[in-house]
């Protein structure tokens, strides 16, 4: 029997030799036998590192001794699947994969019959709960896409269970992005009862890992508003104030100076919003607290139209404002939509759109889109083998922008979201779709995926040669993911 990772890496005995790098398996020996994180950027192969832990784990543990695989996503657990039953010298007939789709005693059938376990969290921690099956028998736990583990997210749960049932069980995260700050690592670590002296660590600009990553060029392109999107940001602002004007007179924002959209964001609403729920369920004087409730509403709504117009464009809106207008209408609408609904200048606003959605509606695409155009023409011209991935915030502005790449021959665009269905005109993909349009993007016959967050964590994405972010990236942990997209050694 091989004793080092490295010796069993290249002696698999399956048909698919395990080609580990150096990193990979100095990284994989110092988590054996300890709870551990390792930090590396995404394409740079965080699943060889797990799978040369298992292999080891399968030798130093008692026999059949279990090892449960846990991911977000029902695709990324199918990829993980594909990869461990091809690396690890265990049958295939000892796996199995468990979601919420298979019925709980079957779950219970099939946990206690096999090896290798592959869940979602949420099927794994409803089962725990349930006490369906005890962790007792697990030799190790592999938390993918582990900065999930805060909160009352699954993971951590499925720690505190694992920790209480098996503490001699190791646990293995992994992530490309565990937060900007030393808090929010400390704090991870924790709910995963990792010791701060067992992270591995490798960012891009590290020896070991620099030879397999090519050079990253980022890029930053502004635009103005159109003389319109200015017309009707105005507009918006001007009922905005009058909103953030009577919750100042009330007492229940602090800022006094105008104007003051200037000053107050909508997170501060958001925190007046608890605010005022909070005084609604206590005892005492509820002066002014209800109007205001439905004003603040009203005001969150109206900082969601002007992201839409700053960051989506005019379209966009209409579509919003359409559907303000229908909500309105319906027999349970709150009151904050029924009289921004009746509002004239909104009113005034909506006319506008229709118009030129009608006439001219080149003038409601933000402007942006035609520098995206540009840059994805630009690289197809330059290499038309290239693949180029489009990270969209909203659906309705991704619809939007694969109806319109649609027109030029050079692009071919592919719509990829996730698996919910928001209306009859924007369906989800199902897994086996996205397994789908994946392949097809990999192969060629799209050569642009246009993408919402979906994209972001895991999934077998074919290399990039550009990631677009269409809109800006409030999260360091999205904009990690996304970035590891390309640059990547073919």
């Amino acid at each position: 029997m091989s004793n080092t990772l490295e010796e069993q890496a290249k002696n698999i005995k399956k048909p698919y030799p395990l080609e580990a790098r150096e990193y990979q398996i100095n990284i994989a020996e110092k988590c054996l036998n300890k709870n551990s994180l390792v930090v590396l950027p995404t394409g740079l192969g965080k699943t060889i590192i797990a799978v040369l832990v298992a292999r080891k784990t399968i030798d130093i543990f008692p026999k059949n001794s279990k090892i449960i695989i846990l991911a977000p996503t029902r695709p990324l657990i199918n990829q993980h699947f594909d990869t461990f039953s091809k690396f690890l010298n265990v049958s295939v007939n000892k796996f199995t994969v468990l979601t919420g789709k298979i019925l709980p005693e079957k779950r219970i059938e099939l946990f206690t019959e096999n090896q290798i376990v592959f869940f979602t969290p949420q099927t794994l921690r409803n089962d725990l709960v349930n006490k369906r099956y005890s962790l007792e028998n697990t030799a190790l736990i592999i938390y993918d896409e582990a900065h999930h583990a805060t909160g009352d997210y699954a993971y951590t749960m499925i720690a505190d269970e694992y920790k209480e049932q098996n503490p001699d069980g190791v646990s293995l995260a992994l992530t490309a992005s565990p937060g900007a700050s030393k808090k929010k690592i400390q704090i991870l670590c924790e709910n995963l009862y990792i010791p701060l002296s067992n992270i591995h660590i490798r960012t891009r600009k590290d020896i070991d890992v620099k030879s397999y990553l090519q050079p990253m060029s980022i890029y930053k392109i502004g635009v103005n508003l159109t003389t319109l999107m200015a017309e009707v940001y105005t507009g918006i602002i001007t009922v905005l104030e009058e909103r953030l004007l009577y919750l100042t007179q009330l007492n229940f924002l602090s800022e006094k100076s105008r104007p003051l959209h200037n000053k107050i964001i909508r997170k501060d609403l958001l925190r007046l919003n608890k605010e005022l729920v909070s005084l609604i369920q206590q005892e005492g004087d509820k002066t002014g607290v209800y109007s205001a409730l439905s004003i603040n509403a009203q005001g969150l709504i109206l900082y969601h139209m002007i992201e839409l117009v700053e960051q989506q464009g005019l379209d966009v809106l209409l579509i919003y404002l359409e559907k303000v207008k229908n909500d309105a209408k319906k027999a349970k609408s709150s009151k904050a939509v029924r009289i921004l609904a009746s509002d004239t200048r909104l009113q005034r606003i909506y006319i506008e759109l229709k118009k030129n959605q009608e006439f001219t509606p080149e003038n409601l695409v933000h402007p942006k889109y035609h520098v995206l155009l540009k840059v994805l023409q630009d690289q197809l011209n330059q290499n038309p083998e290239s693949r180029i991935l489009v990270f969209v915030k909203l659906r309705d502005s991704l619809k939007n922008i694969v109806n319109h790449l649609k027109e030029y021959k050079l692009i071919k665009p592919a719509r990829f979201v996730g698996q919910a269905t928001k209306s009859p005109d924007d369906k989800g993909l199902s897994q086996k779709k996205q397994i789908e349009v994946l392949e097809q993007f990999k192969t060629g016959k799209f050569n642009v995926l246009v993408s919402t967050n979906v994209a972001e964590e895991g999934l077998d994405i074919a290399e990039c040669n550009l990631v677009v972010f269409y809109d800006v990236v409030a999260s360091e942990i999205r904009l990690i993911q996304r970035k590891g997209r390309t640059a990547r050694k073919k």
